[in-house]
């Protein structure tokens, strides 16, 4: 069930990663993406993923203050291997998908920290629980593809995503990597997954 919210967190990385990261203007078509999340359960990892990603982008490196994400992910798409804890993390004490259909981000800025890599920061909202979260990710350009890549922590808690567990952790990983097609014709970037 945590694994599950952990899937639908890093659905909402992956978006904000593919928008974010453009960098040119150009626009997007998505040709693969992973979003993957990790989570400890009895002191084994869990891994999971999440899918139903619709996304804007309007990014690009040099104009930082004018560019931004907006994204949304369908909790209803998480998988982790188990279709019973899959189902179960769309009940009213995890995802609570039947009044909280969609997971949302909103950029609210993006810093450059290096050559191809930026933190933003992003608005997460989860089951009507809006918290500022900062995602560092890095933007490989190509001849007529970009990469996007990005990783972060969130805790489940800050969202009411499940109770306090002896044994299931608090903090989950995301991980996330979206492929893109680029039109040079647009400045506007979309991700449908």
């Amino acid at each position: 069930m945590k694994t599950a919210i952990f899937s639908l967190l890093a659905l909402v990385c992956v978006i904000l990663v593919t928008e974010v990261s453009a960098g040119l203007v150009k626009k997007d078509t998505t040709i693969q993406s992973i979003v993957a999340f990790s989570i400890y359960n009895a002191g084994m990892e869990v891994m999971g993923n999440i899918q139903g990603i619709s996304a804007d982008i309007a990014f690009k490196p040099d104009d930082l203050e004018h560019s931004y994400i907006h994204a949304t992910a369908d909790p209803a798409t998480l998988q982790t291997g188990i279709g019973i804890r899959d189902k179960h993390l769309q009940r009213i004490d995890y995802f609570d998908v039947k009044n909280h259909p969609h997971l949302r981000i909103v950029s609210k800025g993006f810093r450059k920290t290096g050559k191809n890599t930026f933190t933003g920061r992003f608005d997460l909202t989860m089951k009507g629980i809006t918290k500022e979260i900062a995602i560092p990710f890095k933007v490989l350009e190509k001849q007529y593809a970009t990469i996007y890549k990005g990783n972060f922590e969130i805790n489940r808690l800050d969202f009411n995503l499940g109770e306090k567990s002896a044994i299931l952790d608090e903090k989950v990983k995301i991980f996330i990597e979206v492929h893109t097609s680029q039109d040079l014709n647009t400045s506007k970037k979309s991700y449908r997954h």
